[in-house]
């Protein structure tokens, strides 16, 4: 995103993904709306002119950053510097960047590449201020080459950057041990998300999906690619749909289309290991893409969800169906396999939107826990799974309702009208701090 900002009014553009269903894209777009800003947008796309916008963002993009090809970062980079001078020689108006960092997002292979430290070096040569947003955050690796590489990297967005913004509370004292970083140059900043809006009664939007109001609905959504761990939930599922709370009609919804990329790579090959561990399980299994055809496990038709004890909706998501499965939903479920995992879009949708969350022990929930949100769970442990869901079912109302207000006591501070104040107000305040230094853009 790039601020420009005059007297008290600040224009912002935007840097980024912006592909539907992409974490960080859905980020850039909830942090432009929710300052309040005008600008443009420079996404980045894995082929320039196939990316389908809406009207809406077709609207705002300046031009688009084709991915893996460094001298087209370059490029934007300097495209950027020369508006932030147009700006400052017509009317004053000065410019900061904030650089939205993950894994992949600025390389072309991002265990060896590394095209945000020529972006950072561009915009810093021009006194552009800069604030960077850490989405990976990788400390260590087991492959010893690839972690100095993501040290180096990181080392540099950190350093170049007059702040970075850490999404958990918990990395930035490990970043400061680990990279030497000055305690003042790394802020706390919760990974903003959807107001609760009206949507309909939870019973109105099970209707539409296929359920019925007395299942319980335990949900996972998202892309589809391994690494998600779902294939433990299904082991574990057994124990609880003929457990002892079966009459609480336990359902484990997964909903999502499988990643674009991984699509490409390996087809539906993820989809269809998850389908053939709901078969060896003896469970019952229906899959859906939202239309009236319903499928067994074996192709045969169904009339309805009734008795389906893993429900698979077979399609992306578009962004305002999220909520709607969030509301209809008892609890979310979150179990990637990745220790580190530092962000999660989704973890923050479910809290945000004042649902109880199972989720493995990562980095993110282990913070999100110690502030009294989310039920943690082993990585692949099928047992514990089984274990955290009937705990959950054998719990009362009261109980139920005090896991859910918890969590929309916690997801009130990470409303995205409280979060984009804040990044609001923190590149106003580094636009500041430059010009009090006398740096002037393009000098």
């Amino acid at each position: 995103m790039i601020f420009y900002m005059k007297d008290r009014e600040i224009y912002v553009d935007h840097i980024g993904a912006m592909q539907q269903g992409c974490g960080v894209g859905s980020f850039g777009r909830d942090a432009r709306d929710n300052m309040g800003c005008p600008g443009k947008a420079y996404p980045i796309v894995n082929d320039r002119g196939e990316a389908a916008y809406s009207r809406e963002e077709s609207e705002i993009i300046a031009d688009e950053i084709q991915k893996g090809d460094l001298g087209s970062y370059i490029a934007t980079a300097n495209a950027v510097v020369d508006r932030a001078k147009k700006n400052y020689e017509l009317n004053e108006a000065v410019t900061g960047v904030v650089i939205q960092h993950e894994n992949g997002l600025y390389a072309k292979n991002y265990k060896t590449d590394d095209f945000c430290t020529p972006m950072i070096d561009i915009f810093r040569e021009n006194n552009v201020p800069i604030l960077s947003v850490l989405h990976t955050v990788e400390l260590s690796n087991d492959d010893l080459k690839l972690e100095a590489h993501m040290d180096n990297v990181l080392k540099s967005v950190v350093s170049g950057s007059n702040k970075s913004v850490c999404i958990s509370k918990s990395v930035i004292q490990q970043m400061i041990d680990k990279y030497g970083v000055h305690r003042g140059g790394m802020i706390y900043i919760p990974h903003g998300v959807p107001e609760p809006t009206t949507l309909g009664s939870p019973e109105e939007i099970r209707a539409r999906y296929g359920f019925r109001n007395e299942d319980t609905i335990f949900t996972s959504f998202g892309h589809l690619s391994r690494g998600k761990g779902l294939e433990y939930v299904i082991d574990g599922l057994p124990g609880v749909v003929n457990g002892p709370h079966k009459s609480q009609r336990p359902k484990y919804f997964i909903a999502g289309g499988t990643h674009p990329t991984v699509f490409k790579e390996e087809g539906e090959d993820y989809r269809e290991f998850l389908e053939s561990k709901v078969r060896d399980n003896d469970l019952k299994g229906a899959v859906t893409d939202g239309s009236d055809i319903i499928l067994d496990m074996y192709g045969n038709k169904l009339d309805n969800l009734d008795n389906a004890d893993v429900v698979f909706l077979k399609r992306p998501l578009t962004d305002e169906e999220i909520p709607e499965i969030i509301e209809m939903s008892d609890v979310g479920g979150i179990f990637n396999l990745n220790p580190k995992q530092y962000s999660s879009g989704p973890g923050s949708q479910w809290t945000g939107l004042g649902k109880p969350v199972i989720a493995t022990e990562s980095v993110f929930f282990r913070d999100l826990q110690s502030q009294g949100v989310g039920l943690l769970v082993p990585f692949r442990n099928s047992p514990a799974i089984t274990r955290v869901m009937n705990d959950y079912l054998v719990l009362g109302s009261g109980g139920k309702d005090e896991l859910a207000f918890d969590a929309s006591d916690k997801g009130s501070t990470m409303a995205w009208s409280v979060v984009g104040l804040q990044y609001r107000n923190l590149m106003r305040n580094l636009i500041r701090h430059n010009l009090m230094r006398g740096k002037i853009i393009g000098k």
